[in-house]
């Protein structure tokens, strides 16, 4: 209302008119977009119509927040003088441009011109990764990662595009230590999340043993079905002796069979358990559910199988990992013995 004041000649009908002050305030917000988010896109719609051949458009495009904000302040400062010169008008066109520089000088006394650098590269970065330029968007994505080391969602990002752009290496290292980062902060999602992309790429992680199986447990009981199964088979892969790796094959085959309705994973993933452990405990359970698959296969209804009572392979399975080690030990008889 000051302003509007001030910008209105003393002899015009508006100067003693009231004003309400909303549109000043979003000028002012305006104000913070030029110096917060420069960088930033932001989409506009444009009507175009000549006399000549009546020809009339309208359509959307994007720009530049620094160009468009900069063009509507030139806009209001415009109708202003007009406004002026007629011997005012109806709209405050100086409370927007008072508004605007207020919330332009407001931004910079906050600070808030220093946060820019901790975008602009995110922004680029991700820009890049839509278009599929993968060094560009490492370059990016890492330049960020120098001003907000925990933004995962970038480190992610970064993850991915070396992956994308043929660099397995790094990539494989960066998720290790974004799975490694999620497991200190105990964020199951993310480790999960993680995992998948990893084995998805086959990539291995660096757990031991005994951390991958305790994962696949906790994964199976929060319902991530398709995660565990991935971790269940990385303990078969990578520790082919440890005393739970056949179990850790049953698991992902119970998985793949009931929770995920997968058949025929399920069944190769048993019949790999009978192939590289011929000797296990849980022979005869993997044997009795093939079968089962190989028979039901081709029809709509699969149930799982239930072997009689009093026959050899009716026997609880752990779905612990501390009841598969302690199980498993006593159990399993020496190889080669």
């Amino acid at each position: 209302m000051v302003y509007s004041e001030v910008a209105t000649p003393p002899e015009s009908w508006s100067r003693d008119a009231h004003v309400i002050g909303a549109s000043g305030s979003v000028a002012a917000l305006l104000g913070l977009t030029v110096v917060r988010f420069p960088h930033r896109r932001v989409r506009i719609a444009w009507f175009l119509f000549t006399i000549v051949g009546g020809l009339a458009r309208a359509s959307t495009a994007y720009l530049h927040a620094l160009l468009g904000c900069a063009l509507w302040f030139v806009f209001q400062v415009a109708h202003g003088l007009v406004a002026w010169g007629n011997g005012g008008g109806s709209v405050a066109y100086a409370a927007h441009a008072g508004g605007f520089l207020a919330g332009v000088l407001a931004s910079f006394l906050t600070g808030q011109h220093l946060r820019v650098r901790e975008e602009v590269h995110r922004d680029r970065g991700m820009r890049y990764f839509e278009r599929g330029d993968w060094h560009a968007a490492i370059g990016e994505f890492t330049t960020h990662l120098s001003f907000v080391p925990r933004d995962f969602e970038i480190a992610r990002s970064r993850a991915q595009a070396l992956a994308l752009g043929s660099n397995r290496t790094e990539s494989m290292r960066e998720y290790r230590r974004l799975l490694h980062q999620a497991r200190r902060a105990k964020h199951s999602e993310r480790m999960a999340e993680i995992h998948r992309e990893m084995w998805s790429r086959g990539f291995y992680t660096d757990l031991s043993a005994a951390a991958l199986l305790k994962f696949a447990f906790d994964l199976a009981h929060h319902g991530r079905s398709e995660e565990a199964v991935g971790a269940y088979e990385e303990l078969s892969v990578r520790f082919p002796d440890h005393p739970g790796a056949d179990l850790a094959l049953l698991r992902a085959g119970e998985l793949l069979w009931e929770k995920l309705g997968k058949l025929e994973e399920a069944r190769g993933v048993y019949d790999r358990l009978l192939a590289q452990y011929p000797e296990s405990e849980w022979r005869d359970v993997a044997e009795a559910r093939a079968a089962s698959m190989r028979a039901l296969a081709g029809t709509e209804r699969i149930s799982r199988p239930r072997p009689p009572r009093g026959s050899g392979i009716w026997r609880s399975i752990p779905s612990s990992p501390q009841g598969s080690a302690s199980s498993l030990r006593p159990l399993r008889p020496p190889r080669g013995g």
